[in-house]
């Protein structure tokens, strides 16, 4: 039988709907952010933000399903967000490499 987390807006904020939600969804919350990373401590920043999510969030889950799909896409969307920190930091503008080029003559 499913287990039925707590819905309402003020139970999304109560430690035993937090509890519950790690409890049963932390490692696959990890597992999923360990997979798409490659780094375990990537891994483990992404699970706390998901929680951290998950606490702020008003949303309204009909059962432990609908609340473990919520917590994989916010992972799968924090991993593409951290893909795309870590690309924007690795890009070089044209000014950039012009730089290079004229300190190498």
């Amino acid at each position: 039988m499913k287990q039925k987390p707590p819905h309402t807006v003020e139970a999304l904020q109560s430690e035993a709907f937090m509890e519950h939600a790690i409890e049963h969804h932390r490692g696959a919350v990890l597992r999923l952010a360990l997979a798409r990373t490659h780094s375990a401590t990537d891994a483990q920043d992404i699970a706390q933000d998901v929680f951290i999510k998950l606490l702020r969030s008003a949303t309204r889950f009909h059962d432990d399903d609908h609340l473990r799909a919520w917590l994989l896409r916010a992972t799968h969307d924090s991993c593409i967000d951290l893909h795309r920190q870590a690309w924007r930091r690795r890009v070089e503008t044209h000014e950039d490499m012009a730089a290079v080029a004229d300190r190498e003559t």
